[in-house]
């Protein structure tokens, strides 16, 4: 029966066994294998196994519905469903097929997530109302969504024109981008510019200006410490997650994608000035 089809397909996606479902559902092992055999579950059971997937019992009974109430709610129970370490690749699942859905209907089943993450596949979507971007590749995984509307477009981004160019020509420099993955490689130990010294085998005073560029945008933190009389300044990374999309996006600006699963473009103008 097409119940228990659904019943197998929902516990492989969610990575557990015949017999975690049993022990969840409180039946027999045995019960559960009938069911993904041809069997169908007892009727009070179902509403049960509903809940349990976090699905509806139309669902279960493969009965087509267009019930989008509480639609963000069940998204959250969705990605919280996952152990804590699958959730990432969840959202960034969604996002690719939430990305494709924003130029009308689609087959799902013509879009098998599972079967496309490959080396340099990547999604573009890019209309007047927005853009989003979705790396698929193995190395370089990510969503991203820049929506727009009428009273906004991307033109605010550009308001730090002369700071963004300066912070380009500070990782242009191949010294400074070593030294900011080498900080951010090292998590949150804390360190003195003799690390620097040491590692890059520099001057101090050249460290001294790496970290000194470093604080400017807030890459570092700084703190002094008084030890017998003598002033020691400590250093540690600052936690800043958009530095992660920095170099990602980066990478995908050197080396362009040239393998697209989804592409496409409409918009005519970016920035509105």
């Amino acid at each position: 029966m097409e119940i228990g089809i659904k019943i197998k397909e929902l516990r492989v996606n969610k990575k557990i066994t015949q017999e975690e479902l049993a022990k969840a559902l409180q039946v027999s092992t045995q019960a559960v294998s009938k069911w993904e055999n041809g069997g169908c579950p007892d009727l009070e059971l179902i509403p049960d196994i509903a809940a349990y997937f976090k699905v509806s019992t139309d669902y279960l009974f493969g009965v087509k519905n267009n019930d989008f109430l509480n639609i963000e709610e069940k998204i959250c129970d969705y990605i919280a469903s996952f152990p804590v370490k699958e959730r990432f690749e969840r959202i960034n699942k969604l996002g690719y097929l939430m990305s494709i859905a924003i130029n009308g209907r689609f087959n799902l089943e013509d879009y098998d997530y599972d079967s496309i993450i490959e080396e340099n596949y990547h999604s573009e979507i890019e209309n007047d109302y927005g853009t989003t971007v979705t790396s698929l590749q193995k190395s370089n995984q990510f969503f991203a969504c820049f929506p727009k509307n009428d009273t906004c477009d991307f033109t605010g981004v550009l308001k730090s024109r002369d700071k963004q160019i300066e912070l380009c020509k500070l990782l242009s420099d191949p010294l400074f981008y070593d030294a900011v993955v080498f900080v951010y490689s090292r998590g949150d130990s804390k360190f003195t510019e003799d690390l620097f010294v040491n590692k890059f085998n520099i001057s101090k005073e050249k460290a001294l200006e790496l970290l000194d560029s470093m604080l400017k945008f807030k890459l570092v933190g700084k703190s002094v410490v008084e030890l017998n009389d003598n002033s020691m300044s400590i250093y540690e990374k600052v936690s800043i997650p958009h530095l992660i999309g920095l170099f990602a996006f980066l990478d995908i600006c050197v080396e362009k994608p040239y393998r697209f699963y989804y592409c496409s473009h409409g918009v005519k103008k970016v920035f509105g000035k």
